[in-house]
């Protein structure tokens, strides 16, 4: 009986044993570890990171197209306020103040930020407005001229070249002011005037050399449009600005 007992006991013993180790269903929610494996760590870590970079990548090329669309907006209203002014003599006041508004605007946009040693520089270059009422404007007399800057730079280097032309008629009448310059900043010349010359069909009827010169304080460049400031002109003490275009 006793042998019968202590069976009973071992058995019951065992069976307690064995049941704390059997899973048992509940209503707890699985927890997981806190520890990921390498491979579930790169998942994890490199899925956003993509994402990140991509959205980064996406938006950028968004915002440069953005930004070209406002910076051709901005010169193109400057150049249709600037038909019909004479390159600016003829403009009233509140046209005056809109294009100075838009060139404000538009210098904020500026990407070259080695304006005076660009070579983008050179090229033909035609005037489309400016604050001067001289010369400088293309007034010859009582006339108003076509007005266009020849900036040589590619190919020559150590010795670029810079004339000013005034053209009445198409070219019957030409007016050619060569000039030189230093680089005194990232966004200013010394412009010397050396030469002025006037042709009337092509015939060379005056020559003379200028000693001549002044600072030209350069905002905005890109491919096809500047915008530069310049001390002088007919009774203009303060800074005229220049607009130009190819």
């Amino acid at each position: 009986m006793a042998n019968k007992l202590q069976t009973i006991l071992l058995l019951l013993t065992c069976a307690s044993a064995l049941s704390f180790h059997v899973p048992t269903t509940t209503n707890k929610k699985r927890s997981y570890s806190p520890i990921l494996s390498s491979r579930d760590r790169v998942t994890t870590s490199n899925t956003p990171l993509n994402a990140f970079f991509f959205r980064s990548s996406s938006e950028t090329k968004q915002d440069a197209a953005a930004a070209a669309a406002k910076a051709k907006e901005l010169k193109d209203s400057i150049r249709q306020l600037s038909k019909g002014t004479s390159n600016g003599i003829a403009a009233p006041e509140s046209t005056r103040d809109e294009i100075a508004t838009l060139c404000k605007e538009l210098e904020k946009m500026n990407k070259v930020k080695n304006i005076a040693s660009s070579t983008k520089m050179d090229g033909s270059w035609n005037l489309v407005y400016t604050t001067n009422e001289g010369s400088s404007a293309g007034k010859l007399g009582p006339f108003t001229g076509e007005v266009e800057q020849a900036i040589r730079i590619l190919g020559r280097e150590e010795n670029p070249e810079y004339i000013n032309y005034v053209r009445l008629g198409g070219g019957l009448v030409e007016g050619a002011l060569g000039a030189s310059w230093d680089v005194l900043s990232n966004n200013k010349w010394l412009v010397k005037f050396e030469t002025l010359q006037f042709r009337i069909l092509g015939i060379k009827v005056v020559e003379k050399e200028l000693s001549a010169q002044g600072v030209w304080r350069m905002e905005y460049l890109d491919d096809d449009f500047r915008i530069l400031y310049a001390a002088g002109g007919v009774n203009v003490p303060k800074e005229n600005v220049y607009i130009l275009s190819k």
